[in-house]
């Protein structure tokens, strides 16, 4: 069996880490599967195994106006169609949106059976991503064979022009905080976390100033934030500027984030919007009590029982939640073990086979499955 998985680059992002891990199981099983990437290879942040075929297109040039767009996209498309006819692929898995929308134009007619998917909330993200693009994508991801969302709000958004409503939901991996991976937190240090990339709509300065609030109550505490991106000098002028450069740490990006994790005692995400978010699952995999707005993790998190949700951009109710948890640590023990156990439906394995089987579906071929 033949698969090959498209996305725009393998740069530092958790749909990269997950296409990324997806291949690895999949080869793992068997099955010859071909990774393309629109950008050059020397962009990568994350590594295949030599089971995984890496095909890097070495597209990705600037538009730097609307005829210069249309032309190197039409580039993209020919390059894309030139691998799909050369792999003869069984299937062809892609992810993010605009590499969506080439990948089915570059599929059309060549009886490929395709797969996209959706890795954001599509009505939160159209702002983002700009009208043409989600136009494109409306006439096009129907011509799919099958669409798949991350969280059931992303489904919800897409299911409107969809043939028959139908969008299959498939969640992120999370990979089990094994015991023994890290040390337990040192005493008179314990940490806040957080983790992804340095951009506006991840709100960290907003965190920051929540945990400002919070240091002359809580003075042994410090607050480490995992990544990196645009906004990695602002961030750290504001933590100069609060006075923080010893108590607020800009660690950034990490492949695999786990042993940091492991040794924190709260993740907090206060991001605008999130698909499905990779680093909060993961972190409550570790056993962490989490505190996130309601629309990064509404869906994940149970109130009051495995965290703390709050309005987004609400900077008191941040600053409450962040004391509750750094006050009562009863309390953050109690909800890092419900935490741990509701996230073990996403069991890498368990997510693998989902994807095998809409494979299976899709192509009416049966697709190996991975052993529990």
């Amino acid at each position: 069996m033949r698969l090959a998985l498209v996305i725009s680059s393998l740069a530092m992002g958790g749909a990269e880490r997950v296409i990324t891990h997806l291949a690895n199981g999949w080869a793992n099983l068997g099955i010859e599967v071909h990774l393309i990437t629109l950008s050059n290879q020397d962009t990568d942040f994350y590594s295949l195994p030599a089971s995984v075929h890496r095909i890097s297109l070495n597209n990705m040039k600037y538009s730097c106006n609307p005829l210069t767009a249309i032309h190197n996209n039409l580039i993209r498309i020919k390059a894309l169609r030139k691998q799909f006819k050369r792999l003869k692929p069984h299937a062809v898995v892609s992810f993010m949106d605009a590499t969506n929308v080439l990948v089915v134009l570059a599929d059309l007619g060549l009886g490929i059976a395709t797969i996209i998917s959706e890795r954001t909330n599509p009505g939160k993200y159209q702002a983002h991503l700009g009208a043409v693009w989600d136009n494109l994508r409306r006439i096009t991801y129907p011509k799919a064979a099958a669409v798949v969302a991350v969280s059931q709000a992303t489904a919800n958004q897409l299911a409107p022009f969809m043939p028959h409503g139908r969008v299959d939901v498939i969640p992120n991996p999370v990979f089990q905080c094994e015991q023994g991976v890290a040390s337990p937190p040192s005493p008179g240090a314990p940490t806040v976390i957080s983790m992804g990339r340095l951009v506006g709509l991840k709100n960290f300065d907003l965190l920051i100033r929540a945990f400002a609030n919070c240091v002359s109550d809580y003075q042994d505490w410090r607050l480490q934030i995992l990544g990196d991106g645009p906004q990695r000098t602002e961030l750290a002028g504001l933590i100069n500027d609060l006075g923080l450069n010893n108590k607020v740490q800009l660690l950034g990006a990490v492949k695999e984030p786990t042993p940091i994790l492991a040794q924190a005692d709260i993740f907090a995400l206060c991001s605008s919007f999130e698909g499905f978010s990779n680093s909060l699952v993961e972190a409550m995999a570790c056993k962490l009590p989490v505190i996130c707005t309601h629309e990064a993790g509404g869906e994940i998190v149970k109130n009051s029982d495995q965290g703390l949700l709050v309005p987004e951009g609400d900077l008191d109710a941040l600053t409450k939640s962040l004391r509750c948890l750094m006050g009562d640590r009863r309390l953050r023990e109690q909800m890092g073990r419900s935490a741990q156990q509701s996230v073990k439906k996403f069991i890498f394995p368990n997510v693998l086979n989902q994807w095998t089987q809409l494979l299976s579906r899709v192509t009416g071929m049966d697709w190996p499955i991975m052993q529990r």
